[in-house]
């Protein structure tokens, strides 16, 4: 490997390096193994390639043995929340909105201020943003000086201070010290290698020594043809090369990489696109999720999280359906229906003695889990406060006993997001030194803010492929390197010169980002590098993204050959209908429904039946029902029966236009109230004791006063029935309804009223067609004995009160149009006793298709929003809405 001599030479010699990434020191291990492997040796001695941080974190303790001092190091974790904790206690903390941002932005600062030579106690601040970050820091070392400690930002400058006795006492090697990887060199590392060459130890710059066969540019129509041509690229080279080693920079890696992730598993190993696939894959990221993504770090914080009081009845279902703890394996269906019976209860925070009590009744027979949560509580036990480190230590033993992920054999990618977690513990409990004693809540958000701050990427085995989301040098041997997206406002990149400092010292120090000068000059270093790190290197743009036109980077070298496109590899998917033998398929309905039996579900059934027969069949033939979605205060089904009951208990009592007005404004709203006391009845003694009942209750009066305000604007009427039961004929099948009103006017004419409590959308134009959209009004409309003259729709939404529908005349209900001023062409000047006739047709024949036990997978374009029963249908589409679900019919 030619273009690591000069580093193999160093490390021949004695010699060590030192390395700006710990992927670089892996990497150049792996090269010098492959090198003695290739000489014919089995044996040698560890080369020494260390990462920077691991270098002077070593050293230091050298330092400190050999002074006899007792500092202790805090981690770059524990120092964050120091930082954190000293902002939240100063003056200037207490007035930002959020002053845990703005403590690691600070501990960000110190950090970079003693990378690049700037004293921090030495600042003269200008800004109020200055004046902060030095009050900040002098409370810093304060509290550092008073408790022992030291952060990582000061290592270098201890090291450097004791680079004498580091080469006397023989922590140094001989040989001198290499340093690989560095972008520039900082003002820390520069006193460093003073301090080494002063002692005796020499140090030099190492570079990879490669020399470029092709150079070329890449111009995509767009971000998804750059990533095909970057795909295709790969593909060519590891076909041609299977020990090849390839990098790609991606600058807006974290966002495109379930994009990216997608495309390489459908073009490089599709196998890892079947659900539950596991393995390893041919291609490893320097970005990727947090800890807390994964599911196995969700069960293990919902499984400590049973040792609070109350549990979230969502992260209940999450641990009741997970495949990981004990007992799942044999308990998987009795959980499943457990969740399910939680859901139904309604509380949305049950407490966690209820939930295990219900667990262990013979009932739902999930005994395993009560133990679990059992076991979870007895562990956790004991002092109401608790360092972190004994809190740890206690989350630690729960999770073992309660059998954490026992279920089934971990997969190599879940055994290490396992270890990383139990590195989160210890983490949490290095915290001991920076925080004070913490009840369970706080050690809880503290170990779910370590797994949310942790980026996480299970290892790969030597990998070939390689993404990076930094435009910066890899510092690494390859085949290949593809740099994405050079467009003209990425390289070079706009300047941000840290707040917290003044602009003169940044600029001094160089530090990057100070200026546009200092920016311009890093990014032609960078192209400079990029041209010397591999055999081939490409550089792409794309014309233009989502936000337009783009112009290509100013620095790309001009005169540069155009990439020759490799031929796009065709997707799994292609290939498979590409080579697939076609069947026919017919699918076979439901059994038809016996002659005399009625159609169930009320009108709801004629709903579903015209948006998706399957849906229709399986609710209403199948009786599969979704997962009841949890909520705060009332759920739309309550909100929507609370709003009924109060209406028609109402106008029972007061039954025509003319007592209403008699009532005027304040004998109304006394009605009204009384009704809504009559309503809240009904209610189950949980959802009157609960507190969010009063917002309701209030909520529904202003919304009941509004609409009979607008029941004045009517011609005269008298309410005939609420809540009427009626059994209609629809294709010779019963249909048992609940019509909400029925208002008889003075020429002894009939009007419809459907409540609706809900959000979405109310126009006669979704009453057209042959699949209507909402058939409840035209079915009664087309049904009842005597047809109507107007359909309304009284709606009491959050948004909008009033009337929505379509009448045979003028001034019948406000605001409700004739179907001569129809906006709908479908409507506009129809007949009012054809459209009577068309809904008679159109509710017959979708009765008289689920009595046959028609359930084709037949959506209308707006049905798959709403479904809940993806899980079972193979359209592949994503609820992206939960139903509004008011009405009292279903």
């Amino acid at each position: 490997m030619p273009e690591y001599a000069a580093h193999f030479r160093l490390l021949d010699d004695g010699g060590e390096i030192v390395t700006a990434t710990r992927r670089q020191a892996h990497e150049l291990t792996r090269a010098y193994s492959a090198r003695q492997v290739a000489a014919g040796r089995s044996v040698w001695a560890t080369p020494r390639i260390v990462p920077w941080s691991a270098w002077t974190t070593r050293l230091w303790r050298d330092v400190s043995r050999e002074s006899g001092r007792a500092a202790v190091l805090l981690d770059a974790f524990a120092c964050s929340r120091a930082w954190e904790r000293i902002v939240e206690a100063s003056a200037s903390g207490r007035a930002l909105l959020d002053p845990r941002a703005a403590g690691r932005a600070a501990a960000q600062t110190w950090t970079r201020a003693h990378e690049w030579g700037i004293d921090p106690a030495a600042i003269e601040p200008v800004t109020a943003e200055q004046a902060a970050f030095h009050e900040w820091a002098a409370a810093w070392l304060s509290l550092s000086a008073e408790r022992g400690w030291i952060d990582p930002a000061r290592l270098a400058g201890e090291v450097a201070a004791a680079a004498t006795m580091l080469a006397r006492v023989g922590a140094l090697a001989p040989g001198g010290v290499g340093f690989h990887g560095f972008e520039s060199a900082t003002a820390a590392r520069s006193r460093v290698s003073e301090a080494l060459n002063r002692a005796g130890i020499p140090t030099r710059d190492l570079a990879l020594d490669v020399r470029p066969r092709s150079t070329s540019i890449c111009a995509a129509e767009g971000p998804d043809a750059e990533l095909e041509a970057i795909a295709a690229w790969i593909v060519a080279r590891l076909r041609a090369n299977p020990a090849a080693r390839l990098a790609v920079i991606v600058p807006d890696l974290a966002t495109r990489w379930p994009e990216l992730r997608r495309v390489m598993d459908d073009r490089l190993q599709p196998s890892q696109l079947v659900p539950g696939a596991t393995g390893t894959r041919p291609y490893a990221s320097s970005t990727g999720p947090r800890l807390r993504d994964y599911a196995l770090v969700d069960v293990a914080l919902g499984l400590l999280g049973l040792a609070r009081d109350r549990i979230d009845l969502v992260r209940a279902g999450r641990l009741l359906r997970s495949p990981y703890p004990r007992g799942a394996d044999r308990e998987a269906s009795r959980r499943a229906m457990l969740d399910a019976h939680l859901r139904r209860a309604g509380d949305v925070r049950p407490t966690v003695e209820r939930v295990r009590l219900t667990a262990a009744d013979d009932r739902h027979g999930c005994t395993a889990f009560a133990t679990l949560i059992a076991t979870v509580r007895r562990e956790t036990a004991g002092p109401t406060q608790r360092s972190s480190a004994h809190w740890a230590t206690a989350f630690e033993r729960a999770l073992v006993a309660g059998g954490w992920h026992d279920a089934r054999p971990l997969t190599s990618d879940e055994y290490q997001v396992a270890a990383k977690f139990h590195e989160s513990l210890a983490t949490l409990g290095s915290l001991e030194r920076v925080l004070g004693p913490l009840t369970l809540g706080e050690a809880l958000d503290e170990l779910a803010g370590i797994a949310a701050d942790t980026p996480f990427q299970p290892e790969s085995d030597d990998a070939p492929v390689l993404f990076l989301d930094t435009l910066s040098a890899p510092g690494l041997s390859l085949d290949g390197l593809w740099i994405a997206g050079l467009t003209a406002d990425r390289l070079p990149a706009a300047s941000r010169p840290d707040p917290f400092l003044p602009l003169t010292l940044q600029i001094g120090a160089r530090m990057p980002h100070a200026s546009a000068e200092i920016e311009l000059e890093y990014a032609r270093r960078t192209m400079e590098t990029w041209l010397r790190s591999a055999s081939e290197v490409v550089l792409s743009w794309p014309h233009r993204d989502a936000d337009g036109e783009r112009l290509p980077s100013p620095l790309l070298p001009a005169m540069l050959p155009a990439f020759a496109m490799e031929a796009p590899r065709p997707s799994r998917a292609t290939d498979v209908r590409a080579t697939a033998a076609l069947e026919s398929w017919t699918d076979v309905p439901l059994p038809a429904l016996p002659e005399a039996a009625p159609l169930r579900g009320g009108v709801e059934v004629l709903a579903a039946q015209s948006a998706c027969p399957f849906r229709a069949g399986l609710q209403f033939r199948l009786g599969v029902k979704p997962l009841e979605q949890p909520v705060f205060g009332l759920d739309a089904r309550t909100r929507g029966t609370l709003a009924h009951e109060a209406l028609a208990a109402f106008w029972r009592d007061v039954r025509t236009q003319q007592r209403l007005r008699e009532l005027g404004a304040a004998g109304t709203a006394e009605r009204i109230r009384a009704a809504i006391d009559v309503a809240c009845e009904s209610l189950s003694a949980d959802v009157r004791r609960s507190r969010v009942l009063g917002v309701e209750r209030r909520w529904l009066e202003r919304a009941m006063l509004a609409l009979t305000a607008k029941e004045l604007e009517r011609a005269p009427f008298e309410v005939s029935a609420c809540e009427a039961q009626r059994t209609l004929t629809i294709a010779r099948r019963r249909l048992d309804v609940r019509i909400d009103r029925i208002d008889r006017l003075q020429d002894g004419a009939s009007v419809l009223i459907d409540y609706k409590t809900g959000q979405g959308p109310l126009a006669p134009a979704r009453w057209t067609g042959d699949r209507p959209d909402q058939p409840q009004l035209p079915a009664y409309a087309a049904h009842v004995e005597a047809p109507p003259v107007a359909l309304a729709f009284g709606r009491l939404a959050l948004v909008a009160v009033g009337f929505a529908g379509l009448s045979a005349r003028e001034g019948l209900l406000p605001d409700v149009k004739t179907t001569a001023k129809a906006r709908h062409d479908a409507l506009r000047g129809r007949p009012w006793d054809s459209l009577i006739d068309e809904w008679q047709r159109v509710t017959t024949a979708l009765a008289a298709a689920h009595a046959r036990g028609v359930a084709d997978v037949d959506p209308t374009d707006e049905a798959c929003r709403h479904c809940a029963h993806a899980a079972v249908c193979r359209i592949d589409g994503a609820v992206t809405e939960e139903p509004e679900s008011d009405d009292a019919d279903e």
